[in-house]
């Protein structure tokens, strides 16, 4: 709401040409409005009075402030764009890591299924390692009891012959 009513029938009547602004002469006064006439020539804005021309020590120091802040606002973006650099550095490495791990899963599982048929291959070697054993011993039986029984064969003929076998 305009705080003046001849400047807010002007603005309602759209002769107003600029926002209001505030007078620098009288400082925290109300709104000034500029009002356009039809035949008059447009104003030349006034120059600065002298104190705004010459930035005082205050304004020296917000200047120096505002420069330093802007400093350390562009360091601080720097700064992050280094981080976001090692993220996406890190992430990288991550995904390389991720997929050596899915090919070394893999090759485990290879070796895990060979492991698997080799060991099926052992027992199965075994098993046949026992049987021959097995066979072997019997063998190893049956020839003593041959060769018992041969001895055995051989006195008796030598009893029933009467004497040694050459004689």
């Amino acid at each position: 709401m305009l705080a003046d009513p001849e400047v807010a029938e002007q603005w309602a009547t759209g002769r107003l040409t600029k926002v209001p602004a505030v007078s620098p002469d009288f400082p925290g006064t109300s709104p000034l409005a500029q009002v356009s006439k039809k035949d008059a020539e447009p104003e030349e804005p006034a120059p600065a009075p002298p104190s705004e021309k010459a930035p005082d020590a205050a304004e020296e120091k917000r200047r120096a402030r505002l420069k330093d802040a802007m400093k350390a606002a562009t360091e601080a973006a720097a700064e992050a764009s280094r981080r976001d650099d090692g993220v996406r550095r890190a992430e990288e490495e991550h995904e390389r890591a991720a997929a050596r791990r899915s090919a070394a899963d893999e090759r485990v599982a290879l070796l895990t299924a060979q492991l698997g048929e080799a060991e099926e291959d052992r027992r199965t070697a075994a098993e046949a390692a026992d049987k021959a054993s097995e066979r072997v011993r019997d063998a190893a039986r049956e020839q003593k009891a041959a060769r018992r029984k041969s001895a055995s064969a051989s006195r008796a003929v030598e009893r029933l012959s009467g004497g040694a076998s050459g004689r």
